[in-house]
């Protein structure tokens, strides 16, 4: 029995071994190839919601031959809105939603300062406001209801039958709306309009280019904002993202100041310039509050321009060892050439035979 238990304990060993071995011979993989950005951003709702065009959670609505089918609940509320207003549907196509949500991580990920201009809708997307005949029963506007899978019916104002409705999931009011206010017992219906919005993104195709126009307004913007910047951005078919034209208008307003940014030029240096001049320039302009860094490792790369290792002058990335340490090693594990690894391999399991055998013999004995 004490020969079995060594036994197994150097069998224990052997596979321990062996594990080390397999490490030190498993390259290290860089960040691209853990997560090609690429390859999520052209997948499909089920790459980017997580599950085959996304899912109700988070909602109220529910599966009924008699009630609306709304379809795949989507985790990004700008992208489907924008996905329906573009296609003029009630509620946003997967194609439409998809294609909308890669682009603008692409446009994202190419001008990282656009992160902050996100589209504000200019109504509630799950709402609508509406106005019935006095006096009731409504049992057309009833039926309405429980087939759009209504979950809150607030009368807003009495005195006028003025309800806002709630739905139990978003909706193109603009589409909705008329179909509502096309039943007797209603007198009109409209979205739940927001004010103050400051940014705004639309989009027209080209063949297969998708043009984005985006606006980010400021200063004062409760009815509509003195100041704004527009982009205007083609991305292609095969997620290629091209600059058409950037524009700064005052509005005749004397206080609209468009402050420089930092720029990240294609050299790798950063310059404080103006927006447009940088993008002349073929550089990326940054966030408003980004400093240049400086080239403190003398790389050739500034530390606000994509130094994942400011202090290091060999790196650029931290990858797999961290900034400081050659890449030479895999997840802490010095590499070795493919020859020791085999000759280490077989090191390894002539001795781990050698041990069986042992044991093998020392029982047989017995």
């Amino acid at each position: 029995m004490l020969g079995f238990r060594k036994s197994a304990m150097n069998w224990v060993l052997f596979v321990a071994l062996s594990s080390v071995v397999v490490a030190a011979a498993s390259p290290a993989r860089s960040a691209d190839e853990v997560v090609d950005s690429n390859a999520v951003a052209q997948g499909t709702s089920e790459s980017l919601d997580g599950a085959p065009g996304g899912d109700r959670a988070g909602t109220s609505c529910q599966t009924a031959p008699d009630m609306f089918d709304y379809g795949p609940h989507r985790l990004d509320a700008e992208a489907e809105q924008l996905a329906m207003h573009f296609a003029g549907t009630l509620r946003a196509p997967d194609a439409e939603y998809d294609r909308i949500l890669r682009d603008l991580q692409l446009i994202r990920e190419a001008y990282p300062f656009l992160t902050a201009v996100v589209d504000e809708p200019d109504y509630m997307p799950n709402k609508l406001v509406l106005r019935l005949e006095a006096p009731g029963p409504w049992p057309n506007y009833e039926a309405l209801k429980y087939y759009y899978q209504v979950t809150n019916d607030e009368i807003i104002i009495p005195s006028l039958d003025i309800h806002l409705l709630t739905f139990c999931d978003n909706l193109n009011a603009h589409v909705i709306g008329p179909e509502f206010a096309a039943l007797a017992d209603v007198r009109y219906a409209e979205p739940d309009y927001l004010v103050g919005w400051a940014n705004r993104i639309s989009i027209v195709v080209f063949a297969t280019d998708y043009r984005y126009t985006i606006l980010a307004g400021f200063h004062d913007c409760f009815d509509g904002c003195d100041c704004d910047r527009t982009w205007v951005l083609d991305v292609a078919d095969d997620g290629t993202v091209g600059f058409v034209s950037y524009q700064e208008d005052d509005h005749g307003w004397s206080w609209c100041v468009f402050e420089d940014t930092a720029c990240c030029l294609p050299t790798g240096q950063c310059s404080v310039m103006a927006i447009d001049q940088c993008q002349l320039a073929g550089g990326a302009p940054m966030p408003f509050d980004t400093v240049c860094e400086g080239d403190v490792d003398m790389d050739g790369l500034d530390g606000s321009c994509g130094d994942g290792c400011p202090a290091d002058p060999d790196k650029t990335d931290p990858g797999e060892c961290g900034c400081g340490v050659p890449e030479s090693c895999a997840a802490g594990i010095p590499a070795v050439s493919e020859w020791g690894v085999a000759v280490m391999a077989l090191l390894v399991l002539a001795a781990g035979t050698l041990v069986f055998r042992r044991n093998v013999g020392a029982r047989a004995s017995m």
